[in-house]
């Protein structure tokens, strides 16, 4: 039912001025905090995928070049932040300020890889660049923690927001599943060691055949 449509069913029954002060008031604001809360959920639930699949593939070493948390859906609606609860605005702000930090820690990365690549074996700066190369590699890691555990905060808010209790759009919908870290721990550590078990049965093979061989 679109906006008119409810605005002339709402005339119908408490009359034009009735309609326009209950739908003012009270209808629209509601249907908007709903509608900017849907969409940011959405935006949120994708960055919680990204940030879980860095966890996973999370290496001392070096960043992924072509990360980057989508915040394109906060930009388009930043004018309309104002439609949620106020309580709710300052935590969205937050959470997206550590979305935009890590962005900028991988952007701040690939540069200095680029100035390193660039940099000659023996110039006085190249160990600061190094040192720039790691410090981006521990902020980034120790943000992802930050923004996983202010995810899991916001994002439960966001879907009340965009499905009350009284809302058929809450019982049609899955529920939404938290990022836990020590899940997260738990998979790499069974990941790698399935690599090494992988890794042991093909050394096992190699060495196999090179006894058969001789």
């Amino acid at each position: 039912m679109g906006s008119l449509d409810v605005v002339s069913l709402l005339t119908g029954l408490f009359g034009g001025a009735g309609a326009t002060l209950l739908w003012e008031t009270v209808l629209k604001p509601r249907r908007e905090r709903r509608s900017v809360a849907q969409v940011l959920s959405a935006e949120v639930s994708l960055n919680l995928q990204l940030l879980a699949a860095a966890l996973v593939s999370a290496d001392a070493k070096k960043l992924p070049p072509d990360f980057r948390l989508s915040t394109m859906v906060f930009d388009a609606v930043a004018e309309r932040i104002g439609e949620l609860r106020p309580d709710d605005v300052g935590e969205v702000v937050f959470l997206y300020n550590h979305f935009t930090n890590l962005n900028r820690l991988v952007e701040f990365y690939v540069q200095y890889v680029d100035d390193l690549r660039a940099c000659p074996p023996d110039a006085p700066h190249r160990g600061t660049i190094v040192s720039e190369i790691q410090s981006c590699i521990r902020a980034f890691y120790g943000s992802i923690d930050k923004a996983v555990n202010r995810t899991n905060l916001v994002q439960p808010r966001l879907l009340r927001a965009a499905k009350p209790w009284w809302s058929l759009r809450k019982w049609r919908s899955q529920q939404s599943q938290m990022l836990c870290l020590d899940e997260i721990a738990q998979r790499m550590q069974l990941s790698e060691d399935h690599r090494s078990a992988v890794m042991d049965a093909i050394h096992r093979v190699k060495n196999a055949h090179r006894g058969d061989a001789t």
